[in-house]
C-alpha cells in the first residue's frame, strides 16, 4: 500500500518544496486543509474549496498534493509527529525516573497528550473514520501505536522486566491510556476528568514501582 501511495504521487509530479516561499505556500494549504477538514470532515470537501481556503490557485494546490487524499495524509503525518514527539520527549525524561517524581511525570505525559488530541479533536475523530475505510489512514495509525507501544515496552525491560510481561505489560498500558484520553479529548462521556487522569496515573505509577 505504502509502495503505492509513492507511485502516486511520483505519477502526480508532486513538488517537494526546498526554498522558503514553496515550503510556506505548502504549509498554507496543510493549515486551510486541516481546517476544512475538521469543520466539515474529509468527504464534504474539495480540493477547489481547500485551494481558495489557503489563496492560492488550483494548480498550485496539485503542485504540492497529487489530490485531496494526499492532503488528507499529509495532515495527519503533522498531527501524528506532534504526538510522536511528546510521547519520545516524555520518554526521554523518564529515563532519570529515579531522580524525579514518578507520579508527576506520568500525570504530566498523560496531560500533555490529552491536550494534543483535545485540540485537534474534530481532526482525530476524522482520522478515526477515515481509518475503517481508508488502509493507508489505518496503517499510519497502526504504526504510531506500535513505535509508543514498544517505547513503553523499553522502559520496563530497562526497569528490569522480563521481554514476556513487558510486551503484555506495554500492550494493557497504551490501550488503557489511549483509550481513556480518547474518551476525554473526545467528550465522548461525561466523566470527572481529574479523578479519572489521577486513577490513569496510578495505574501507570503501579507497574513502575512494582518493578524498581
Amino acid at each position: 500500500m505504502m509502495d503505492d501511495y509513492k507511485k502516486d504521487r511520483e505519477k502526480a509530479n508532486v513538488r517537494n518544496p526546498v526554498q522558503t516561499r514553496g515550503i510556506k505556500t505548502k504549509k498554507k494549504i496543510l493549515k486551510a486543509g486541516a481546517a476544512l477538514f475538521s469543520q466539515r470532515g474529509y468527504h464534504n470537501v474539495t480540493a477547489d474549496e481547500i485551494a481558495r481556503a489557503a489563496g492560492v490557485s488550483v494548480g498550485t494546490f496539485y503542485a504540492y498534493f497529487a489530490d485531496k487524499r494526499d492532503l488528507f495524509l499529509s495532515v495527519l503525518d503533522d498531527y501524528l509527529v506532534q504526538c510522536d514527539t511528546a510521547v519520545v520527549e516524555g520518554f526521554d525524561t523518564f529515563a532519570s525516573i529515579e531522580q524525579s517524581d514518578t507520579s508527576s511525570l506520568i500525570m504530566k505525559m498523560i496531560s500533555l497528550l490529552v491536550s494534543l488530541h483535545r485540540v485537534a479533536a474534530p481532526l482525530l475523530n476524522e482520522f478515526l473514520k477515515m481509518s475503517l475505510a481508508d488502509e493507508e489512514v489505518k496503517r499510519r495509525l497502526d504504526d504510531v501505536d506500535a513505535r509508543i507501544t514498544a517505547l513503553i515496552e523499553g522502559a520496563l525491560r530497562r526497569a528490569g522486566m522480563d521481554k514476556r510481561r513487558a510486551s503484555a505489560a506495554a500492550f494493557i498500558l497504551y490501550q488503557a491510556g489511549e483509550g481513556v484520553i480518547h474518551q476525554i479529548a473526545l467528550d465522548r462521556q461525561q466523566v470527572d476528568e481529574e479523578a479519572v487522569l489521577s486513577e490513569l496515573t496510578r495505574l501507570y505509577t503501579a507497574y513502575v514501582k512494582d518493578i524498581t
